[in-house]
């Protein structure tokens, strides 16, 4: 419960936006159980780095010792198996999210966007990354069909 809750990347808000289309407002009451959850994932890891000062993969070996390599590298296995999967799910939602918007195939628009991904962290500025991240965003919700009809919160005419 608690890491489902701290998931918040693209494929989680695709996720709440089908939920919230299906049912309106009335899983909203969710969010009330959720958000400590999430917020309490945030804090335990702010406080972990700012009262150490080291990552997550350094207080692993210092706790556990040399002695845990087997153990740990299995886990460190399933972790990158498990991103590979998030992030395929994230690609697709953008996909879909772009179908939404009738800009075309779902298939065409997660190759892009893992493309345009991968170049970005390849270039190693985050400040790009970033201005691009935002204005996407922008320019989805601006473009989108429901920015200026009523009918997307429900009201039909």
């Amino acid at each position: 419960m608690v890491t489902g809750a701290s998931d918040d990347d693209p494929s989680g808000i695709a996720t709440y936006a089908q939920t919230g289309a299906k049912f309106g407002f009335s899983m909203l009451w969710v969010a009330l159980f959720t958000f400590p959850l999430m917020a309490g994932v945030q804090e335990i890891c702010d406080r972990t780095a700012l009262a150490s000062g080291k990552g997550l993969g350094e207080l692993i070996v210092v706790r556990f010792g040399r002695t845990s390599r087997v153990l740990i590298s299995i886990l460190l296995g399933l972790l990158i198996v498990a991103n590979a999967l998030n992030i395929a799910a994230d690609l697709v939602a953008i996909g879909a999210g772009m179908r939404l918007l009738h800009a075309g195939p779902e298939a065409l628009w997660a190759l892009i966007a893992g493309a345009l991904v991968i170049t970005l962290v390849f270039t190693g500025s985050f400040e790009l990354t970033a201005r691009f991240s935002s204005f996407s965003v922008w320019h989805s919700w601006r473009t989108s069909p429901c920015f200026s009809s009523s009918t997307c919160l429900g009201e039909r005419s």
